[in-house]
């Protein structure tokens, strides 16, 4: 199976969530892979993060701010395609902080706030782990 974590960046806290799901997290986030790399998620692309211990392909994507909008059209989808619902599984991560990380990544394309930005966004995004957690996919 696929599992595909969709929020409104796709470098911040979809790549967290994918990487708590596979229990690889370090304690510096910017070393996660594709952690704030921009280039990354201006592709529009899914960002391919690793195989959990259940041999699932797990991914990570940004999809802007209508989030459960694009989490019905995907499911949709796989529908259309004549795939299985367990071919794909679309789960969306959703924080508080947000509307703050989104004013912070336009904030941080000025290179010399780029350190401060990342800073404040991580910090952000600590607050916000109790939540991201709880919308871990759970397997038995």
């Amino acid at each position: 199976m696929n599992i595909l974590f969709i929020g409104s960046s796709g470098v911040y806290q979809t790549v967290l969530a994918a990487n708590l799901h596979m229990d690889t997290i370090p304690t510096d986030y910017k070393q996660l892979p594709c952690f704030g790399d921009y280039n990354m998620e201006q592709s529009g692309q899914p960002l391919f993060m690793g195989i959990d211990n259940y041999g699932n392909r797990i991914y990570a994507l940004g999809v802007g701010s209508d989030v459960g909008m694009v989490q019905k059209c995907l499911e949709q989808l796989v529908t259309i395609l004549g795939a299985s619902a367990d071919d794909l599984l679309v789960i969306p991560i959703l924080i508080r902080s947000q509307g703050s990380i989104s004013f912070l990544q336009q904030v941080s394309r000025w290179r010399a706030l780029r350190p401060l930005s990342i800073a404040l966004i991580i910090k952000l995004l600590k607050k916000d782990l109790p939540s991201i957690q709880a919308q871990l996919p759970q397997f038995t």
